[in-house]
């Protein structure tokens, strides 16, 4: 699920304490709060610069986001130049990437420890816009390493919602709510429709 209370707590009110064991938080949506803190903080440090510096180090700001197997040479030396200057932005891209790296490499067994070695450097770094996700982060842990434990994602539900909102909007609506669930039933329903 995503980090919604709402959520939480609905899950609470149907399982009670096995509701805790159940919990598993997407990885996107934490990843998408990183990233949302990378770009705020980016972008406040670039307003604080001079204005000759400024277009060079906004330009740059896509940069961060990519991920390291589409980072060519010449990405990494720009990064490399940029972390002199955007040093805040630097430390944020740091605790994001390391996220990534304990998501996607760390055994289950061990994903406590490495969260809360991760939590406990990132409140360190003194950043306040980091802090506060990390605490949200902190809050949401037991879900983290359940998400991690059962490798389950939303993904596929959510890619699969996008679809029914794109479904309304390219036909410009429909007439009453039956006429959309019909379409998409018809569209994403997994129907045989070979005829015999």
């Amino acid at each position: 699920m995503d980090l919604s209370a709402a959520y939480k707590k609905a899950v609470f009110i149907r399982f009670g304490r096995r509701a805790k064991k159940l919990i598993a938080y997407d990885h996107f949506h934490i990843t998408k709060m990183l990233n949302e803190t990378l770009l705020h903080v980016q972008r406040s440090e670039v307003r604080s610069m001079p204005k000759l510096d400024k277009l060079e180090h906004h330009n740059s700001r896509f940069l961060w986001f990519k991920n390291k197997q589409n980072r060519t040479e010449e990405i990494e030396d720009t990064l490399n130049n940029q972390k002199q200057y955007l040093i805040k932005t630097a430390v944020v891209w740091y605790f994001k990437e390391q996220f990534k790296l304990i998501w996607k490499t760390v055994a289950y067994t061990q994903a406590k420890s490495a969260w809360k070695t991760w939590i406990k450097l990132a409140k360190e770094a003194g950043i306040r816009a980091l802090t506060s996700v990390v605490r949200t982060i902190e809050n949401c842990l037991e879900g983290i390493i359940n998400a991690m434990h059962y490798g389950v994602s939303n993904g596929r539900a959510e890619a699969l919602n996008n679809n029914i909102k794109a479904l309304g909007t390219q036909s410009r609506g429909y007439r009453n709510i039956e006429r959309y669930k019909s379409s998409i039933f018809f569209r994403y329903g997994g129907l045989d429709m070979v005829f015999h």
